[in-house]
């Protein structure tokens, strides 16, 4: 059984709001600001199941109750190696703040970061993540080329046309003559969730990089 199914089956055992109907519940829920999301997590275990499903956001989309997110991607400044995704809160007459996201994993800050829809891909070192950012849940990407798994791609970065990401970096071979570097262009396709064929590019010159962020 699915977790979503866990969740739901869980949900229907008993009310989640006690003389009122699920679906009826469901929709109070809905139009609450996701800013206290948070807050509401707290008060139950089937509120927290509710708010991380994605049955929630469907019902917000029907509604027409949409919010735009701004995400960050924060470095622990006494462990470079912990780098966390927050979200602004905003609140009307109250100060905004970042909080962290502690259902998800730490991510590299070597990584690259961009945003398909309501998803955020994450490519780390040697690893790919999916970021569903209405249910707060990761799913990796599987089937990266072989050879990339298995050693980093240095001073990558990442875009999108279309419905694919483009990731651009630098990839270590061996010639004759010793180690040497080519950049290499890795295509995803964020549909059928695969990579195509990795593009060799001697002669390509990418410039200096600095830190993403992702604006939803």
């Amino acid at each position: 059984m699915s977790e979503n199914m866990e969740q739901f089956s869980e949900l229907s055992v008993s009310p989640l709001i006690p003389s009122l109907p699920d679906d009826v519940a469901l929709d109070i829920v809905a139009r609450v600001p996701r800013s206290h999301y948070p807050t509401l997590s707290l008060v139950s275990k089937k509120f927290r199941n509710l708010i991380a499903s994605s049955k929630l956001y469907k019902r917000r989309s029907q509604l027409g109750i949409t919010q735009h997110r701004v995400y960050a991607i924060l470095r622990n400044r006494n462990n470079k190696d912990d780098c966390r995704l927050y979200i602004l809160h905003r609140k009307l007459n109250c100060s905004n703040r970042l909080v962290v996201v502690p259902s998800l994993p730490p991510v590299s800050h070597r990584g690259s970061f961009v945003s398909v829809g309501s998803k955020v891909y994450v490519f780390n070192d040697v690893d790919a993540l999916c970021i569903d950012c209405t249910s707060h849940t990761v799913q990796p990407i599987s089937d990266m080329p072989q050879r990339f798994a298995a050693s980093p791609m240095c001073s990558k970065l990442a875009n999108v046309i279309g419905e694919k990401v483009y990731l651009i970096g630098d990839s270590a071979f061996t010639w004759e003559r010793g180690m040497s570097w080519r950049k290499t262009v890795m295509v995803l396709d964020t549909v059928t969730q695969t990579w195509e064929p990795v593009i060799k590019k001697e002669n390509m010159r990418v410039g200096a990089l600095w830190s993403d962020a992702v604006v939803m």
